[in-house]
Order: C-alpha cells, then sequence, then structure tokens
C-alpha cells in the first residue's frame, strides 16, 4: 500500500521477504515472517515510518479495530459464571491481547480458554468469555482457534508455502534444528515439514520433508514410525533425528498478527485516550506522530490547522481514511479510526516501528541483506 500523505493515493505490492512486510513509497509487499516493515510517504523531509511488530513469537494478524458504539458495551455483564455445558464452543489464545475496556474488549494471555457466544455479529470481533478470569467482552477472532485446531501449535504455520518457510527459517535468530510444519505445496490436504540445516560449508539452509498418511490416517515421514498425531510425529523427532537431517530443536518464530479494524466504517476514537509521544513525520497537510490510543501503539496523523482551503484540505486529508476503511487485509496498514469533532483532525492507524524503508536499506539493518532478499522486498 502505498499511503501518500499528499493525496492519499494507495496501491499493493507483491510479497516481500521472511514474512516481514515491506511497505515502500510505491509498494507494499509481506513477508510471512511476520517482521512488518511499512514505509509511508509523508511529504519530501521524511520519506516515511516503517515499523516492525515482533513482540510475541506468533505472527499476529492483523487486528480490524472493534468498538461498541453509543457505550453498547454497558449492556455486557461483565462478571458471568460460565455453566458446564457440552456443546460450548471453546477456543484458545494464540497470543495476549489487551483489550481497550471503553469498547467492550476482553483481555486475554496466550493459552486462555474462551467460550465463543457469537461470531456472526462482527466478522472480526467474537464475543467471548474468558474461562479463567470469568469476563465478557470481544476479542479478535484473529487471535484465536479452535481448541483441536492446528494452529494452536506454535510449529504450524497454516497459508505457508515453501519459499514461505524458507523465509521463516532463514531469518537471524533462528538457529540448527529450528522447524515448521506447514500445508504441502504439491499434495492437497497433506503437510510437510520444512527444517533449518547447515550445509558442509556451514552455511544455514533449508530442508523439506513430505509427511505423509497411511490408508488407516497415521502420519510418517519415514514408513518405519508412524504416529497417530502430527503433535506425536513432532515430539518424536525432538529425541530422535531418524534419517532427518538433525534433530528437531525449537518452532520458528511466530509474530503477533494485527488487531482488527472497527466494523462501522469510519470511528470517530475517544480523543481522550489518545496521547502524542514522538514527531517521526512531516508532509503537506500535516505531521505524523507516535502515540498510545489505550494501551495500543498507533501512528497518529495530525492535519495542520492553519491553512487557507481549510474544507477542501480537510476533505483530502479524511479521503484517505474513507479509502483505508474498505481495504481489510494483512498486507495493508490498519486503521483504527479518526478523531474529527475538534482541532486538530486525527487520523489513527497501526504503528510500526523500524522507520523509513528507504533508510532501512540505507543505514539500517538491512545494509547486510543479500540481493534475493532485496529482490523478494521488490
Amino acid at each position: 500500500q502505498n499511503n501518500n500523505y499528499n493525496n492519499g493515493t494507495t496501491s499493493k505490492g507483491s510479497d516481500g521477504y521472511s514474512n516481514q512486510r515491506i511497505y515502500s513509497s510505491q509498494t507494499k509487499g509481506y513477508n510471512q515472517q511476520q517482521n512488518r516493515l511499512y514505509s509511508n510517504n509523508y511529504g519530501q523531509q521524511n520519506g516515511g515510518y516503517l515499523m516492525s511488530n515482533t513482540q510475541n513469537q506468533y505472527t499476529m494478524p492483523s487486528i480490524q479495530h472493534h468498538t461498541n458504539n453509543n457505550n453498547n458495551n454497558n449492556n455486557i455483564n461483565t462478571n458471568i459464571n460460565s455453566k458446564s455445558n457440552s456443546n460450548k464452543l471453546i477456543y484458545v489464545a494464540n497470543y495476549d491481547f489487551n483489550g481497550t475496556s471503553t469498547a467492550g474488549e476482553l483481555s486475554f494471555f496466550k493459552g486462555d480458554r474462551l467460550e465463543i457466544l457469537d461470531k456472526y455479529t462482527y466478522n472480526d470481533w467474537w464475543q467471548a468469555t474468558n474461562l479463567r478470569t470469568k469476563r465478557l467482552g470481544y476479542v479478535p477472532a484473529n487471535y484465536i482457534s479452535a481448541i483441536n485446531d492446528l494452529t494452536a501449535y506454535e510449529w504450524y504455520f497454516a497459508e505457508t508455502n515453501r519459499r514461505d518457510a524458507e523465509r521463516f527459517l532463514e531469518q537471524p535468530h533462528n538457529g540448527k534444528g529450528t522447524f515448521l510444519i506447514r500445508p504441502s505445496d504439491t499434495n492437497q490436504g497433506q503437510e510437510s515439514l520444512s527444517v533449518l540445516d547447515l550445509n558442509k560449508d556451514k552455511h544455514f539452509h533449508v530442508k523439506h520433508y513430505r509427511i505423509r498418511r497411511t490408508n488407516q490416517g497415521m502420519y510418517y515421514i519415514s514408513s518405519k514410525a508412524t504416529f497417530s498425531t502430527l503433535k506425536e510425529l513432532v515430539d518424536y523427532y525432538r529425541t530422535n533425528p531418524d534419517g532427518l537431517c538433525c534433530l528437531l530443536t525449537r518452532p520458528c518464530r511466530k509474530f503477533e498478527p494485527t488487531v482488527p479494524a472497527d466494523r462501522h466504517g469510519l470511528l470517530e476514537l475517544d480523543r481522550s485516550q489518545l496521547s502524542r509521544i514522538e514527531l517521526i513525520g512531516k508532509g503537506n497537510y500535516g505531521e505524523v506522530y507516535r502515540g498510545k490510543y489505550g494501551q495500543r501503539d498507533v501512528a497518529i496523523k495530525c492535519m495542520k490547522t492553519d491553512t487557507r482551503d481549510r474544507i477542501y484540505n480537510v476533505d483530502a486529508f479524511l479521503d484517505e481514511a474513507k479509502k483505508m476503511k474498505d481495504l481489510k487485509h494483512k498486507n495493508i496498514v490498519c486503521l483504527y479510526g479518526v478523531c474529527t469533532q475538534e482541532e486538530p483532525i486525527f487520523i489513527v492507524t497501526e504503528f510500526l516501528i523500524n522507520g523509513c524503508l528507504l533508510n532501512y536499506l540505507r543505514d539500517g539493518q538491512g545494509r547486510n541483506l543479500k540481493f534475493k532478499t532485496i529482490l523478494d522486498f521488490a
């Protein structure tokens, strides 16, 4: 996506490197390692800012921001006792989530079990009870998974192909034996094991193994050892290489998804919950700050108030937000809302921390990237 501060145009680029999302002033790529690098063009003084979400171990999906308009959360009983019911829909949290209580959001820790009460009213936000705290509220659907879903395991990477697996595993923080299991590229309904190993020249490379099924549904890589579940297969090869290139040591690192945006269009945020921390960019229409919305890191775009043609500039400034609200995708910067009731007018979006992509490639860690990696960015 190109968030051009001058005209609000947006465009989407191709997949980037190693699960890093790369956003430049021209394209917005994404690599599924789930470090995200965004560069938004906010005028000639600052080429943009690039941000990386690296908090948790699983690639967090984008959180589409949820709110309860008109304080509807007052109708929610926030201390409900859960009754035993064999028909309960139980999910498990894949990441920590610190919800905004004024929006009726439910906080939880990774591993908490959640009883889902309503998953149809809003696509991206489900009403749930945290079975640990007995509190009730809305949770981002991309932060949780069904209790028997493979995505609940740290080593399972859904929607990941062979090339993505290599990008994830070849990240500098991974070592020999780092692994993941993913859907097979060539055999629908089957899985593949991808493992990081050292070759004869002591250079890291990734090896891939097909996980097959017997007629009885047992999993195996070598027919000498079969397993009733993928977890049993993983546990076995963590203690016995048995034909693999090496022992499996630890799952490939994942990163948190982005919190989904609101369901109701342009959301008017509570200005009192916003705080500006640091100026990170300037443009023709105003300034961009790193800030907080409640406990959430955000980017705050502030419109200049001393312009002559104010009405035209307000429309042009908010036009970017109107376009962003219809663009809901993991590779696109997430709009959280706007503040238009007072001056200055704010647009509040997802925040990414690594600065301008151009500076990252010229002066930052990107100077040491291989050509193949930079080509993936493009």
